[in-house]
């Protein structure tokens, strides 16, 4: 019996070691501009509470060298000293700032936010991005004349993740585990399939494809908005593209494990939803795929199990090499299936007992929010 499952697991992992390489090879970083675009251009920042780093995003977006562009940003309801680092700014003609306008029935924070931004941008292109995020100069040349020169209508960068501390270093690297081990992220690139890949730290899109589809009101309930907009432009029948932003893009996407929990148990209450079975099943499948090949360090003799973990050390070393996280971490894999149990039983608790969805200090009814 044991045998049996050992060599099921050491195919299910032959598989994702070659799935890991297809995705890797396939998004590819974003290639330095041949000259200046022209087209405008309207960052779009929305703004919550970001007082720690608002001042540095938005120093950083004044820093692009393109020649035409305004940074819009959007306060969205701030309680901290957030608008006093936006309004120190202000004598900067190419800043322009709002209050988010009145959050309707049906509309969550951020969406209502990015759509009051759109509203007020006046360029060709808009970025939409994350108040936490740094860019580098040459970040909105690089992007814009990507998607001129290829005819793409939409681009997602994927940032440098910056980490401080123990939890930060282990934990973060899930996200491109996910991406690029489990899922098959390549089909993102497909143009006949539905899975798009989006970024809320570097969103650039075409105004007219952004219009075409009505905007945020198109996805104004959305937990997962830029994922969200990519895949709705997409089904329009726009050309979406992702490519790595290492060295344009970066940030601190949560601080310590409190932040890193409550953010990705918001994703996964996305992902699940209502269902009780989904989690249920990710739980059994994530012991059999992520914990099940360190039985090998009790049952050496297995040398299928010993395969699938080396192939699960593989997988991980290629992906945290080509996103420049430390090596370290892959041995504690175990610790991070732990925590993502964690995550998922909350999720399970938030939509089966609480009914809502909290993010960034305000809550949601359920029935109000989607993926």
């Amino acid at each position: 019996m044991l045998g049996a499952l050992a060599l099921s697991l050491l195919i299910v992992w032959c598989l994702l070691a070659v799935q890991t390489i297809v995705n890797l090879v396939v998004f590819r970083s974003i290639e330095e501009a041949d000259g200046a675009p022209s087209s405008r251009v309207s960052i779009v920042i929305p703004a919550r509470n970001e007082e720690r780093y608002i001042g540095r995003t938005l120093d950083a977006a004044l820093r692009q060298d393109y020649p035409l562009f305004e940074v819009v940003v959007v306060d969205d309801g701030s309680t901290d000293g957030t608008a006093g680092e936006i309004q120190k700014r202000g004598r900067d003609p190419r800043l322009v700032s709002s209050a988010a306008r009145t959050l309707e029935p049906g509309w969550l924070g951020k969406p209502n936010a990015l759509a009051t931004g759109a509203e007020m941008a006046s360029g060709d292109w808009i970025l939409f991005m994350d108040a936490d995020v740094e860019l580098h100069p040459r970040a909105l040349s690089d992007a814009v004349a990507a998607c001129e020169r290829n005819g793409w209508d939409y681009l997602a960068l994927l940032p440098h993740f910056e980490r401080e501390g123990f939890w930060e270093e282990v934990l973060m690297p899930l996200i491109c585990v996910a991406a690029f081990v489990y899922m098959p992220t390549y089909l993102a690139f497909a143009p006949r399939t539905r899975l798009a890949a989006g970024g809320g730290a570097f969103g650039l899109v075409r105004r007219s494809a952004y219009d075409a589809i009505g905007g945020h009101a198109a996805i104004k309930s959305s937990v997962v908005d830029d994922i969200r907009l990519a895949m709705e432009l997409k089904r329009a029948g726009f050309k979406t593209m992702a490519r790595l932003g290492l060295d344009r893009v970066r940030l601190r996407m949560y601080h310590g494990l409190g932040e890193i929990v409550d953010g990705f148990t918001k994703n996964a209450h996305a992902v699940f939803g209502d269902s009780t079975l989904r989690p249920i099943f990710f739980l059994l499948l994530t012991l059999a795929i992520g914990v099940a090949p360190f039985l090998w360090l009790f049952v050496p003799s297995s040398l299928d199990l010993g395969a699938s973990l080396l192939l699960l050390l593989f997988c991980r070393t290629l992906v945290q090499l080509r996103l420049r996280f430390p090596l370290w971490p892959i041995l504690l894999s175990p610790l991070t299936t732990a925590v993502g149990f964690v995550i998922v039983l909350r999720s399970l608790r938030m939509a089966r007992r609480d009914r809502v969805v909290r993010w960034r200090g305000r809550e949601y009814p359920r029935e109000t929010t989607e993926f």
